[in-house]
């Protein structure tokens, strides 16, 4: 996966906002803070109470929502966008990590940093994208007195991908080919929020974030009205999937999917899909 963030990140042209500074600037209120820490929170223990004798259904409910995740290009793109918000934090000479620890003996900055990414498109012209054809990603990302805020949020309006990349060969595409054609065309219109899981990364691959997308996902000329979200750490893909009032954690894989719940997990194999419990 890390080959083909790199090279998307190669082929998208970024535009960097001023970052607002002053020890007593106002700061803008991430949206949804209580709904995003929740998920945080079903991520690392889900709720759902997985029953052996309708775990079947659960698969086939799994792959449904895998459908409509897009993990051939959005954690690509996350990631990539991710670098750039790095880059830009770095240049102030702020903090890209929200466990650091401040040091409250000295003077802290707080900070609002708008960043605009032109997305890549649906082509590989030669030169930098252009916006007008490709559209764009702007996210708001945010230090309070010394401390990244680990929440950014933005929108997504007309943003072209072509999945996979020109020339490329995208590594999630490959692992999750059983639901996604091999090349499309996609637009992405909507709000995201991205909640980071880890420090700002410097390369795409290092990249460790909770992702919430609310809006329109057009795929080769047909456009769905999705609302979803998804997990990157530690060099795997996870989602939430509703089940009988609680949540389970999804995990993705090559050949099989992890299903978790608060009372049990289970491997299901996707060429049988069939499920057996896992340690």
């Amino acid at each position: 996966m890390s080959s083909a963030r790199s090279s998307a990140a190669a082929a998208v042209a970024v535009a960097l906002g001023v970052a607002r500074c002053s020890p007593d600037v106002t700061l803008p209120t991430p949206p949804n803070q209580a709904q995003t820490a929740a998920l945080v929170a079903v991520y690392q223990m889900p709720t759902a109470t997985l029953d052996p004798s309708t775990i079947d259904k659960v698969l086939a409910d799994a792959l449904l929502r895998l459908a409509d995740l897009h993990l051939d290009f959005l954690p690509d793109l996350i990631s990539n966008l991710l670098v750039a918000v790095q880059r830009r934090v770095d240049e102030g000479g702020l903090s890209d990590n929200p466990a650091t620890r401040v040091d409250e003996s000295r003077a802290q900055v707080s900070a609002s940093i708008e960043v605009h990414r032109i997305c890549p498109g649906w082509s590989d012209p030669a030169g930098p994208p252009d916006e007008a054809q490709n559209g764009a990603l702007d996210m708001t990302v945010i230090v309070d007195t010394g401390r990244l805020n680990p929440e950014l949020w933005g929108t997504a309006t007309a943003c072209k991908l072509r999945v996979p990349p020109a020339g490329t060969a995208s590594a999630t595409a490959s692992a999750i080919s059983v639901v996604t054609p091999p090349v499309v065309n996609a637009t992405l219109d909507g709000t995201l929020i991205v909640y980071d899981l880890g420090p700002l990364p410097q390369t795409a691959g290092e990249a460790q974030f909770l992702l919430t997308f609310d809006g329109m996902i057009t795929i080769d000329g047909q456009t769905k009205s999705l609302s979803f979200d998804f997990q990157v750490q530690n060099g795997s893909i996870a989602f939430r999937l509703p089940v009988d009032g609680g949540d389970a954690i999804v995990t993705v894989g090559s050949t099989a999917l992890g299903i978790r719940g608060a009372n049990a997990s289970y491997s299901c194999d996707l060429a049988t899909q069939t499920c057996a419990p896992s340690p």
